[in-house]
Parts: C-alpha cells; sequence; structure tokens
C-alpha cells in the first residue's frame, strides 16, 4: 500500500467583532470566526463559530480610577461546514476582576473566571468545570508582566510579557505543566493592532 504525501498539521482562524454599549456601565459584543484545520494527512475542516459576550463596569469608591469589571460569555455556538463535523466545544463563563492604578504609572489587574465545557459527541476532551486565575502589573501601559493558573482539560501555568507601542501590542507567553500536556514548555506570542 502506498501513503501519499505527508504535510505539517496546519490550522487558521479568522475573527471579526463588534461591540455596543447598551448603556453607561454595559456593553455587549458578538464575533464570528471562521475555523480551518488541516491535520497533514489529506483531511480539511472547516467551522463558523459564534460568541456573545456581556460586560459591566463598575467604579470602585475606595481609590479613583479602580474598576470592577463582570462579565458572561458562550462561545463557540455554531456549526461544521464541512461534510465531516468539526464543531468546537460549548463553553458558558463568568468572570469578575478587579482593577487598581497606584499613581499615573502604576496598575494591577486580579481577574478570575469559572465556566463549564460541553464538547460535542465523539470529540475527545470531557465536559466539565473550568477555572482560570490570572494577575497583571502594568507599568506606564507600556510595558505587562502577566502569570496565570488555568484548570480545564489540562491543568497549566503562564507567564507572560506585553509590550505596547503606538497601536501595535505584541504578547508573549510561557505555558508550564505536567510532561504529558501538550501545553508543556510551549511558548505563544501574539500581535494586535488598535485603531
Amino acid at each position: 500500500y502506498r501513503f501519499g504525501p505527508l504535510s505539517r498539521p496546519n490550522s487558521k482562524s479568522l475573527e471579526v467583532a463588534y461591540g455596543l454599549k447598551a448603556g453607561d456601565k454595559v456593553a455587549l459584543a458578538l464575533t464570528a470566526r471562521y475555523l480551518h484545520y488541516a491535520n497533514g494527512l489529506g483531511d480539511k475542516y472547516s467551522a463558523l463559530n459564534f460568541d456573545l459576550a456581556l460586560y459591566s463596569q463598575l467604579p470602585m469608591s475606595y481609590r479613583e480610577g479602580a474598576m470592577l469589571n463582570i462579565g458572561a460569555q458562550l462561545s463557540n455556538a455554531g456549526f461544521s461546514i464541512t461534510k465531516k463535523g468539526f464543531t468546537q466545544p460549548l463553553t458558558a463563563k463568568v468572570g469578575v476582576s478587579l482593577y487598581n492604578p497606584f499613581g499615573d504609572a502604576h496598575s494591577l489587574l486580579a481577574a478570575v473566571d469559572l465556566g463549564y465545557r460541553v464538547a460535542p459527541a465523539g470529540m475527545n476532551g470531557k465536559n466539565g468545570i473550568q477555572a482560570n486565575l490570572g494577575l497583571e502589573y502594568s507599568l506606564m501601559q507600556l510595558i505587562k508582566f502577566r502569570a496565570g493558573y488555568a484548570h480545564n482539560l489540562h491543568d497549566y501555568a503562564t507567564l507572560g510579557l506585553g509590550l505596547r507601542f503606538m497601536h501595535v501590542q505584541i504578547d508573549g507567553s510561557y505555558w508550564i505543566s505536567a510532561k504529558n500536556c501538550p501545553y508543556n514548555r510551549v511558548f505563544r506570542v501574539g500581535i494586535g493592532l488598535e485603531f
């Protein structure tokens, strides 16, 4: 039996988001996401997913500029485009974060969220509770130091660094977990543009 040519697995995504301020303290956001995945064996899958989020920001009286942020999100509601199923796990989350500025140059952000994941039938992975914790220290909104811990399908910790110059944001993170976890010793980089 002769096998065809093999190639590296690859995945791509394209996202478009729209936000709406529904009042002085409440905002809504809708994100549409196109996903494409090739497993390197000739199989290709595509899907279209949607996220819906609700967000509220409440000023805190104990310190000027301090904010309590509360949010809820329903993510990965969508469908497979290809004949073979490629739906993502549906996740519902609620989260809270507290932003504390210290003078004009320093700030600290602490966040926690809880969620529940529902995997589609036949997909590897279990349904279950998810939890995430995170801290971010910001220096003049130009340099950000981050640390976090996640309890999901795998438990892992992250260390991160963010740099901002003009309208460009560069974020890097290093993931640490058990040796049998696919996230162990992974380095990720993201680049964003703000207009």
